[in-house]
């Protein structure tokens, strides 16, 4: 599996050395990702818009030979891996460059017995651990424009460890959804970036950082060019975000949080959802030449 051997072991995590960028370091400011707990708080950005996530990777997974080797990259506290072994998949590794959300993972899999069925590595994905051609399947969920100048570079590490005809499902931000709720929230000239730079902010605690969008011409093109055939492409609403962020700032109003406002709330966004809509991600099904 690994290239290299792991430089220690933080409880059933290998540990290896991590190449750094200013994303990696707002991580570890905010002490990682913690999607998966997130998800079960009401009206959070996860409690909203998860599901989608996860209705849309069900799709591409759910007949795929259970023993296929799977990576879930940048896995954060485990949102998608917990979903990996739902659909019944037994070799998992979990990789993310944050160890606060990888000790959460180990413990969750703790408490479900699952301990055998994931394997849990922290690195980087500027320079994965792995040998080349070992994964059938890799999700790479919001995770790789954070590399920003280095997403060219951090995809093609991907994909060295994909097999060839391997599926890899991975998500970027789009470039007409961020100039939306750019324009909404940040102001002309945020949103005049968006659309001439391929520029948008995204907040870790109360600090911005400015990353990279995509247009659809661009990726398909960065796609071409490191050999993975594009097989389909699924939107994720921008919707949720733009409610999380207006009742964040204080400018939607009418919210009580009561049980039948949230089933409404729900029943919009599935509906939203399903008319693949104005997109603030996009999940891109691609397989390996």
């Amino acid at each position: 599996m690994f290239k290299k051997n792991p430089s220690k072991l933080i409880g059933n995590i290998n540990v290896f050395s991590i190449i750094s960028n200013k994303s990696i370091e707002s991580h570890k400011k905010v002490k990682g990702s913690k999607i998966n707990i997130l998800e079960k708080v009401p009206f959070s950005l996860p409690f909203w818009e998860t599901q989608y996530y996860k209705k849309k990777i069900k799709r591409y997974l759910k007949s795929y030979n259970k023993q296929s080797t799977v990576l879930d990259a940048g896995c954060g506290d485990g949102r998608f891996t917990l979903l990996l072994l739902e659909l019944g998949f037994k070799n998992i590794i979990a990789f993310d460059s944050n160890i606060e959300s990888l000790l959460i993972l180990e413990n969750n899999l703790k408490k479900m017995g699952k301990t055998k069925n994931v394997t849990l590595v922290c690195g980087s994905v500027l320079d994965m651990p792995f040998v080349k051609n070992y994964f059938d399947i890799i999700l790479c969920i919001g995770v790789l424009y954070y590399l920003d100048k280095n997403y060219e570079k951090a995809l093609r590490q991907v994909i060295k460890s994909l097999k060839f005809r391997g599926l890899l499902l991975e998500t970027e931000p789009d470039k007409e959804g961020n100039a939306l709720k750019a324009l909404i929230f940040d102001g002309i000239k945020q949103f005049l970036n968006v659309v001439k730079h391929n520029r948008f902010i995204e907040y870790f605690g109360s600090k911005p950082l400015e990353l990279r969008c995509f247009d659809d011409a661009e990726l398909k093109k960065i796609f071409v060019n490191c050999n993975l055939n594009i097989i389909a492409k699924e939107t994720i609403s921008i919707f949720p975000s733009l409610l999380t962020i207006g009742r964040k700032k204080k400018i939607i109003h009418g919210i009580n949080k009561s049980g039948l406002q949230i089933k409404q709330i729900r029943k919009s966004f599935d509906y939203l959802s399903n008319n693949n809509g104005i997109a603030k991600h996009n999940l891109w099904i691609l397989k390996k030449k």
